[in-house]
């Protein structure tokens, strides 16, 4: 009876012991954890590439920096919000794109799997952080604990000021470009790989735009899904926009990402 007790003690105690190894291995791991991120907002434009408005051909949303982003901005947790990054795809293919945003949408409408949508958006599909003319910034609007109105339109439209391509953020709804409204300007919007290249896309060697700043895109970019096409000269642009934050050990959590729309680009405006 004695060894029968002996024999279950040593098994009781290997058993806590295992226990308390696991514990300590996985606190030393660091386990991921997953912060949740209030997502942007849409302040009711939604951008197709479906549209013959060129007037209409901008993205804009609205960041969110109060409620529950708020308690990782400007505080001591180990957890901070970072702000507002906007993701975008170049695609040579309507129906491909078209394919990708319903998955996406799928992922973001159910409650189990909204918060790997942005996930699947970068590393999976590939988008890529939208850069600026004078260079990266990351996250793209920086957090400051107000809401502020972006707008983003990125191929130029007639010759007018009011819709040239630039980046701009507002305290309300912003639809055109006014030197005079006080709004922040940003920067012009420049491709992930090149922060010289726009989107005017051109095949064009002289004139206002050039293959040196404009250049059409190719298979190889790592911002282009290319596959077969109809016509050459058209190209679509899909954008999302996604709140990002990041914990002590720089892992990032991300919102929901927010569509913001797609865009079509017809090189023939700008060769």
């Amino acid at each position: 009876m004695m060894n029968a007790d002996r024999k279950n003690f040593r098994n009781l105690f290997f058993f806590v012991f295992l226990c308390i190894c696991i514990f300590f291995i996985a606190d030393s791991c660091g386990l991921e954890e997953y912060y949740y991120l209030d997502p942007p907002v849409t302040d009711g434009h939604t951008c197709y590439a479906t549209s013959s408005d060129k007037v209409e051909d901008y993205f804009s949303f609205l960041t969110q920096e109060t409620d529950t982003n708020a308690n990782y901005i400007n505080s001591s947790s180990e957890f901070t919000c970072l702000g507002t990054e906007v993701y975008y795809k170049i695609y040579s293919n309507y129906s491909k794109m078209t394919s990708i945003e319903s998955t996406i949408s799928s992922l973001s409408g159910s409650t189990s799997t909204a918060t790997t949508a942005a996930e699947k958006l970068i590393d999976t599909y590939g988008y890529k952080t939208l850069n600026l003319s004078s260079g990266s910034l990351t996250p793209l609007v920086k957090a400051s604990g107000k809401n502020r109105f972006v707008y983003i339109r990125l191929n130029d439209y007639s010759d007018s000021e009011n819709y040239e391509n630039i980046i701009l953020t507002g305290t309300s709804k912003i639809s055109s470009y006014d030197s005079s409204s006080g709004d922040t300007v940003l920067g012009n919007p420049r491709r992930y790989i090149n922060s010289s290249y726009g989107f005017n896309f051109t095949t064009a060697t002289s004139g206002d735009y050039t293959t040196s700043n404009n250049p059409q895109p190719t298979s190889s970019d790592d911002d282009v899904n290319y596959t077969t096409v109809s016509d050459e000269d058209v190209w679509y642009v899909d954008m999302y926009a996604v709140t990002v934050g990041r914990d002590s050990t720089y892992t990032y959590s991300y919102s929901k990402p927010l569509f913001l729309g797609s865009l079509k680009i017809e090189m023939d405006d700008y060769d």
